[in-house]
């Protein structure tokens, strides 16, 4: 994959380059069944692969999915959701994700949240 166009919707600009690494090194598996698996390398073993579904309208697929994960205190999730023109080896992804973590000490709540948002455009190899 070669991604041609980034743009961070949400979150802290020193993330932007590793959020531009998950885009450029994403692995998909689209199946017969309208179902599909997505990771990327270096992004949380725990949120991947990311499954969801897609539809097909010619040379359109278009898909949506997530993952989500409890450890403890902390509560995650990546969505997906984007589109693949096979005609022209050009997919539009939009990637969304966040956590939460919450704890009690000396009994007073204590909690902090961190999202991000980013899409990209990447011209993909289809085989």
């Amino acid at each position: 994959m070669e991604l041609t166009e980034f743009k961070q919707l949400e979150g802290k600009p020193h993330w932007i380059e590793q959020q531009q690494r998950y885009l450029s090194n994403s692995v998909w598996q689209f199946n017969p069944d309208g179902t599909f698996a997505w990771a990327a390398e270096g992004f949380r073993t725990d949120l991947l692969p990311v499954q969801g579904t897609y539809t097909v309208s010619g040379s359109q697929w278009d898909f949506t999915g997530n993952n989500s994960s409890a450890i403890g205190g902390n509560r995650s999730f990546v969505e997906i959701i984007g589109s693949l023109d096979v005609s022209s080896s050009t997919m539009i992804m939009t990637v969304a994700s966040g956590a939460g973590y919450g704890a009690v000490i000396n009994d007073q709540p204590i909690g902090t949240t961190a999202s991000t948002a980013y899409e990209g455009k990447m011209t993909v190899t289809v085989g």
